[in-house]
């Protein structure tokens, strides 16, 4: 389980959670914003990924795989080992 803030907007955070989602918050926030789900396994790690423009969060988890999400609503997952 991991939380971390998104560095280009600081009033967001996102949560990692052994429930396998990943949920994306705004700080005072009870609910989430949205929830991401798609790992087979707990959420152990997530960060976000500040090269380029556009915003991705990666994931790893107990399932040892791999996500890719472009925070514009597109989910890409690869399947390997997680290099986490």
């Amino acid at each position: 389980m991991q939380v971390v803030f998104n560095p280009k907007d600081t009033n967001t955070f996102a949560s990692a959670s052994l429930d396998r989602s990943i949920k994306v918050w705004n700080i005072g926030s009870s609910v989430p914003n949205y929830t991401l789900e798609g790992h087979d396994k707990g959420v152990n790690c997530i960060d976000y990924y500040q090269g380029g423009e556009k915003p991705y969060l990666v994931s790893g988890a107990d399932d040892r795989q791999d996500f890719a999400v472009l925070l514009q609503g597109v989910l890409t997952k690869k399947k390997k080992k997680s290099f986490f």
